[in-house]
């Protein structure tokens, strides 16, 4: 199941970029847009894309994938940019974009089952190591309703909202412990930090409908998006089945535990915290909704993914069929509702302030964590020498002007120390603790 869900999605996905259909990474949505009405020749596109997607896959989506069992959606779906983009357009294109984006999906889906089998003939325990680097996330992804607010309403209402969200936390910890509710093989109880979650989510819902409300006087500016590029969202809807199909899989594959499309839910849906992981997904998708609308009508390109809330739906229902038709159903209301989404957006300007935020502080959250976790992970390999080692790349990083991206610089350091801490040990010149 796992191997024909990704050679599907790999090659469905591969076609819509052929097509010009629908690209995953935003930034290339405009050059796409330009290449379609010829203002941008196909050797231009080809060159920006594949520079732009190569450093994100390498740099972001392999990293995060290779710290548990579960693909970071970046590592696929960039990957069949690249194809998509990179064959010339017209019907023996397809056929061929076809066959080489399934052959990629089965090619990642092999290679990542390999590096994970052979990371096991190490003289070190890698996985463990590389799943310890995800394992504060694990508990701090709640504090991101918190840091959103104080992002954009100030530190006064972000500490009122951290401490509702400590209190929900609490209150649904002390309510089980005291009248013995399991958490565990529960899927329809809340967990603590689901709660805690959910708390922080109403919060930013309610300050922004507050400030919304205290400043309703918002000029009206003309023509509102969905007038000026109408036949942009009538270019996307025509290609909805391609969409229902694409959607469908990939919530199916989440549901499978195959694929996820953050680094936060990759490593709740690790640890099997699937509501969490769902939520987190949510926040995720409305975050990203604002840029996915804008880019989407502006340019007439879609995403694979469409909003994302695909995800949400495969890690929130029972199994891999109905995650699949709900997905399918998802991602066409998404389409029918483009136009209207377009004129909330108009109507309520600040939602992409609100949204930036959010993505802001998820990104806050995934560099601290994964910072602390894979500098845990880098000590417990070998201690010592694994703090000095992860502390020297970090800064080194920084020094040379962040080539490796600080969310993903953690499970590459730990990685690369893996692989160097190995060559000592062979070659005699340390030895292991255990």
């Amino acid at each position: 199941m796992k191997l024909f869900l990704m050679i599907l999605i790999g090659a469905l996905a591969a076609l819509l970029a052929n097509k010009r259909i629908a690209v995953f990474n935003d930034g290339i949505r405009p050059l796409v847009a330009e290449n379609v009405e010829g203002r941008l020749d196909q050797k231009t596109l080809i060159i920006s894309s594949f520079s732009m997607s190569i450093v994100l896959l390498i740099g972001f989506g392999l990293p995060f994938s290779l710290t548990v069992n579960i693909l970071l959606i970046h590592t696929l779906l960039l990957g069949t940019d690249i194809i998509g983009l990179l064959i010339p357009r017209g019907k023996w294109g397809e056929t061929i974009t076809v066959i080489i984006g399934g052959a990629y999906g089965a090619a990642i889906n092999l290679t990542m089952e390999f590096i994970h089998n052979s990371i096991n003939y190490l003289p070190i325990n890698m996985i463990s190591s590389l799943e310890m680097t995800g394992t504060p996330v694990i508990y701090v992804f709640i504090a991101i309703p918190s840091i959103a607010v104080a992002l954009q309403f100030g530190i006064g209402k972000g500490l009122l909202t951290f401490v509702a969200s400590f209190l929900a936390r609490q209150t649904t910890m002390w309510v089980y412990e005291n009248y013995e509710i399991s958490i565990e093989g529960s899927f329809n109880k809340f967990s603590p930090e689901s709660s805690a979650l959910l708390t922080g989510m109403i919060f930013i819902l309610l300050f922004s409908i507050y400030q919304n409300k205290a400043k309703s006087d918002v000029k009206d500016v003309g023509l509102k998006m969905s007038e000026l590029f109408g036949h942009r969202i009538e270019g996307i809807q025509k290609n909805i089945l391609y969409f229902m199909i694409l959607g469908g899989l990939i919530a199916a594959a989440t549901n499978h535990f195959i694929m996820a499309g953050d680094p936060i839910s990759l490593q709740l849906l690790a640890e099997d915290k699937t509501i969490e992981a769902g939520l987190v997904s949510v926040i995720k998708a409305l975050a990203f909704l604002p840029l996915m609308v804008g880019t989407a009508i502006t340019t007439g390109v879609y995403g694979p993914v469409g909003l994302s809330f695909i995800f949400a739906a495969g890690m929130f229902l029972p199994n891999e069929w109905i995650a699949g038709i709900f997905g399918s159903l998802l991602i066409m209301i998404e389409l029918k509702l483009l136009r209207v989404l377009a004129n909330f957006l108009d109507s309520f300007p600040k939602a992409r302030e609100i949204g930036e935020n959010i993505r802001t502080a998820m990104v806050k959250v995934i560099e601290i964590t994964f910072l602390i976790g894979s500098a845990t992970a880098s000590n417990d390999m070998v201690p010592g020498l694994g703090i000095f080692l992860f502390c020297s790349i970090y800064i080194l990083n920084e020094v040379a002007g962040r080539p490796i991206n600080r969310m993903a610089v953690g499970p590459i350091g730990v990685l690369v120390i893996g692989l160097l801490v190995s060559l000592f040990y062979f070659f005699g010149f340390i030895s292991l603790p255990y």
